[in-house]
């Protein structure tokens, strides 16, 4: 099998037959993903058919930036294919808490920081909450959480 080019326009000559279109590998897009999520796996077969390998082999969500991934067919004559996926910055939360006027009395003071320039919204113990601050709070365990519209990245 050869694979041959001319004016942009790339055929396959099989040794002893008639040259062919290739086929794109095509997939399914990934993503947008949030920094530090569990990223999935890479595929190893096209959707329609074709498997081979990627480049980079895993997609990494450590860091927040937009990596283009090469997949390579393992034989056969296709052209290159490409996914692009964008890992955004998660928002970032700061909590301080007083106690100090005594049982029934807990404050929690939420403030967070967009990562990716998005709106964010606030739960409390699941709950809604406008600004993830709340007041007059009995002894215990809060959850606060921020989300980020529109990456739904949390913190």
């Amino acid at each position: 099998m050869h694979t041959l080019g001319c004016d942009g326009i790339t055929i396959c000559v099989a040794c002893a037959g008639t040259p062919t279109t290739p086929t794109t590998p095509t997939f399914s897009p990934i993503g947008p993903l949030c920094q530090g999520a569990t990223a999935p796996a890479l595929p190893t077969m096209s959707n329609n058919g074709i498997s081979g390998t990627w480049n980079p082999s895993n997609i990494d969500t450590s860091i927040p930036n937009s990596t283009t991934y090469t997949f390579t067919y393992r034989s056969g004559c296709y052209l290159p294919a490409t996914l692009v996926i964008v890992v955004n910055a998660g928002p970032t939360l700061s909590v301080t808490e007083s106690c100090s006027g005594g049982l029934g009395t807990g404050i929690i003071n939420s403030t967070g920081t967009a990562g990716s320039g998005g709106t964010l919204t606030y739960t409390i113990n699941g709950a809604p909450d406008p600004d993830g601050d709340a007041t007059m709070l009995s002894n215990g365990t809060y959850t606060i959480v921020v989300t980020e519209s529109p990456s739904g990245c949390t913190s």
